[in-house]
């Protein structure tokens, strides 16, 4: 009976896991939204403004943000410039030049220097004139999110829970189990299995930590391609890496996970965790991947908070690495029980025997 409740429960968890992959994510809260504008969307002015000043949530990379004016009929009006401002301000300033009464939109673009995120829209006024012409103002900003987008984000986010899983599983369910496989029948069939499940299992954390890195460039590269104008890709991926918080934050998280790659595969080749190596191995892994979490926290929405920034930061990172360590773990475990060369049995009668100590709300 106890077993058959076992079974319950690991059917309910795989369950549960692949309901939470099936559902469509929550859309996120724009980033960088439109604040406020001087002159306001709207507005009916007795004389024509010197400059336009658009104000925002968070603050915007002006190496990639750009405004420009047109009239009532769509078309651009010639003679405007955008004021050059440093990095991280929440303002974009556009100068005018002498414009004549009618209708005038400002159609604004700009990049998120936090998380990287683009958004659009257009604030519409008049000089002299009633609002009229065929501009029409947005309701709230756009963003530029595509299919592709989102396909690279779970990407990275499930070999991310690829690769923490994979170590959680080989640290606390294998290293233990092998400890006493050894100390018990050093040369018998259980060892053997558990070494070559700790194998298969490091193999496939170090691959999701190298294929991360190369999502990673991917990402860099969509971004670029999407950025800069034609021409202008080496420039602007030197502004974009080095000149933006997203930039920063992308080259810190290529860096972590190519170190994990080979600090992964350097535990891999390791026989056990025990050896002096693997004492000075696990630690560093371990604190590169909260580095890591951190920096995931660090890009999304809690890292473009204000107040309560810090603490928003920590519960973040500690929500990443829960779901990666639950989901890649439940990952893992597959990898361990996928029936390979025989040593699936033992494989069962190690997790069994992990089941069989775990707490009561569980069997």
């Amino acid at each position: 009976m106890r077993g058959f409740r076992c079974v319950l429960g690991a059917a309910a968890v795989l369950a549960g896991v692949a309901l939470a992959l099936a559902l469509p994510a929550r859309p996120a809260a724009a980033h960088a939204g439109l604040v406020s504008s001087q002159p306001a969307n709207g507005a009916v002015l007795t004389q024509a403004p010197d400059s336009v000043v658009l104000r925002f949530s968070e603050g915007i990379a002006p190496q990639f943000s750009s405004a420009r004016l047109v009239d009532s009929a769509g078309r651009p009006v010639a003679g405007t410039r955008v004021a050059p401002e440093r990095a991280g301000t929440d303002e974009l300033v556009m100068y005018l030049p002498d414009v004549a009464p009618g209708t005038y939109g400002v159609m604004w673009r700009v990049l998120a220097e936090d998380d990287g995120h683009t958004t659009s829209g257009v604030i519409v006024f008049a000089v002299n004139h009633p609002v009229s012409g065929t501009i029409v103002a947005d309701s709230g900003p756009g963003t530029s999110a595509r299919p592709l987008d989102v396909a690279r984000r779970w990407a990275g986010l499930c070999l991310l829970a690829g690769l923490i899983g994979g170590l959680a599983v080989a640290a606390v369910v294998l290293a233990p189990a092998l400890r006493r496989a050894v100390t018990t029948d050093p040369d018998g069939p259980l060892p053997v299995a558990l070494r070559a499940a700790r194998h298969r299992v490091l193999t496939v954390a170090a691959g999701g930590a190298a294929l991360g890195t190369v999502v990673g460039i991917a990402e860099l590269s969509a971004e670029i391609h999407r950025l800069a104008e034609p021409g202008a890709a080496p420039a602007a991926a030197v502004h974009l890496v080095t000149g933006t918080q997203w930039g920063r934050l992308w080259l810190a998280r290529v860096t972590v996970l190519t170190a994990l790659s080979v600090l992964v595969s350097a535990l891999r080749a390791q026989p056990s965790a025990s050896t002096i190596r693997g004492r000075v191995l696990w630690p560093a892994t371990a604190a590169l991947v909260l580095v890591m979490v951190s920096l995931e926290a660090l890009g999304g929405h809690a890292g473009a908070l204000g107040s309560g920034r810090s603490a928003a930061v920590v519960v973040a990172a500690l929500h990443i690495l829960t779901a990666c360590v639950w989901l890649g773990a439940v990952a893992s475990l597959a990898v361990v029980l996928w029936p390979r060369g025989g040593t699936a049995p033992h494989a069962w009668r190690c997790c069994g025997s992990a089941v069989s100590r775990s707490p009561s709300w569980w069997c």
